[in-house]
């Protein structure tokens, strides 16, 4: 295989590649992206924007959100059950460790949708070290089970797909990946793998448009070296994408959480540095200077600058006061606030986050109730939708599991659900609400669905097995109090009390 084969990419990585670089640049933030955010002005000098470059501050709204998303979804831990699974060692080992980097599963799944919300999606390697060993006991000595692995969508550089000739769904045929350490491509099939590096290959930073850069002193019929192969028992490529919202088009590439955010927080970030230099050289005109020529330096041109220009001058002669002393700052200071803030507002109404941001509205009213109604809807609706897509990705993840330890009739045991609902209104607005309802409907049925609501929202930690004990016990009474109504009907359970007749 040559370099240039070895190298290429999908069509899709190299149109997206520029998306995703940007995506992540927008979620780490720092320097990186203050140095991508601001562009130089035609006429700025190159001293003045290296200055601007070396002051810009960026307001991360794209992290912000995202972290926040990411706790809406799994503040609440899936409830599982798999039987035959619970005390099964290395699956005991793989829930403490799902990584090998001392990850458990949880986190795991938690750091990989956050991942999968800055670039729509990610990828996750369900994967076995090879051993000579097959008997378990050795394994568990060794501490040998699969693992996942996690690729962000820059390090996923080809795949196919192809029909399955019985139910004709699109199953994953080829992957090709690029591995972030080593700097060498696995190559997946579903009959075997590869391992290929370029000898002596020294890889910059790709470029925005996608590629490789070239390694000094090779060209694209280089050889690529195959370093590690093997059999694929699994008949299947064990990898899992997981969206984070389902695109229409491509649904395993999924939708950035900051597809327009991060254009927004860079346009922030330009704003900001523009009022930036309202402040300084309008502000502090002593600091405006001539440009220089091109030609100069500047050590040969004088500038009179600093304090001693600012205090010398005749204070009684009102001609002689400098025109930077008239400077009004504030118009124009004020416009770039009230724009940011504007952009601000915008960033929460396109997340669906305006009810906890508590956006204005022009008249410095805050929005309706029914508008933030309508608003947590929508959120709960983008929440549902990246809970469900992430409740399939993990049992994907399980039954590539249970396959590389031959148990896979094991997956139709598995029952994983996760929350439905989240706690985006108060919590205690939900049990004042749950508590004053129940003392108003007249009825054993609706109180004990409300208990048990109560019980599932004041005590979401509880185990499965404690649950099922306070159910039995509501049930319980729920029947104890309809056959005491049947037999002796209390006033406080009639309709309507007879008014005795005083004739």
């Amino acid at each position: 295989m040559t370099r240039e084969e070895l190298e290429k990419k999908h069509a899709l990585y190299t149109q997206n590649l520029a998306y995703w670089n940007f995506f992540r640049m927008a979620y780490d933030g720092g320097r990186d992206f203050i140095h991508d955010a601001l562009v130089r002005h035609p006429m700025e000098t190159y001293k003045n924007y290296q200055a601007r470059l070396a002051e810009g501050i960026c307001f991360n709204y794209s992290a912000a959100i995202i972290d926040l998303f990411n706790f809406y979804l799994t503040e609440r831990a899936p409830a599982r059950h798999l039987k035959g699974l619970e005390k099964d060692p290395q699956w005991m080992m793989f829930e403490s460790d799902a990584d090998l980097y001392g990850t458990d599963f949880d986190t795991y799944l938690n750091n990989t949708q956050k991942i999968s919300s800055v670039y729509g999606s990610a990828g996750v390697l369900v994967n076995k070290a090879s051993n000579t060993t097959k008997i378990v006991a050795q394994e568990i000595e060794k501490g040998i089970y699969p693992y996942c692995s996690t690729y962000t969508m820059t390090n996923i550089h080809d795949w196919e797909f192809e029909r399955d000739p019985e139910t004709n769904r699109p199953v994953l045929s080829y992957l090709k990946l690029k591995e972030a350490e080593s700097g060498r491509w696995t190559i997946w099939r579903k009959d075997l793998w590869e391992v290929w590096e370029i000898p002596d290959y020294a890889e910059n930073t790709e470029p925005l448009t996608g590629g490789s850069a070239a390694s000094p002193g090779s060209g694209d019929k280089q050889k690529a070296t195959i370093v590690g192969r093997d059999k694929n028992p699994l008949n299947e490529i064990p990898f899992v994408w997981m969206p984070n919202i389902k695109n229409i088009y491509t649904p395993y590439l999924g939708i950035s959480d900051i597809r327009e955010i991060s254009y927004i927080t860079a346009s922030i970030i330009r704003n900001l540095s523009h009022g930036e230099e309202v402040i300084k050289f309008a502000g502090f005109p002593m600091l405006r200077v001539p440009m220089l020529p091109e030609d100069k330096s500047d050590g040969e041109v004088e500038v009179l600058s600093g304090q001693r220009a600012v205090q010398e001058f005749p204070p009684d002669n009102p001609q002689a006061k400098p025109d930077w002393m008239e400077a009004a700052i504030a118009e124009p200071i004020e416009a770039v606030l009230q724009w940011i803030d504007r952009k601000v507002d915008e960033t929460y109404r396109v997340a669906h986050l305006s009810g906890v941001h508590g956006q204005r509205k022009s008249n410095n009213e805050v929005s309706s109730g029914l508008a933030l109604r309508y608003e947590f809807q929508q959120l709960n609706s983008v929440l549902l939708q990246k809970s469900n897509n992430m409740l399939e990705s993990e049992q994907n993840i399980i039954r590539l599991w249970l396959k590389w330890q031959n148990r896979e009739n094991l997956y139709k045991e598995v029952e994983i659900t996760r929350a439905a609902h989240f706690s985006i209104d108060d919590l205690s607005i939900n049990l004042e609400n749950v508590i004053n309802t129940m003392a108003s409907v007249q009825s054993n049925t609706f109180k004990a669905k409300a208990q048990k609501q109560l019980a599932k929202i004041a005590l979401p930690d509880l185990s499965d097995s404690d649950f099922e004990q306070i159910e039995k016990e509501i049930n319980a009474s729920e029947i104890k109090d309809e056959g005491k109504n049947e037999d002796d009907p209390s006033p406080s359970s009639s309709p309507s009390p007879e008014v005795p007749d005083e004739g």
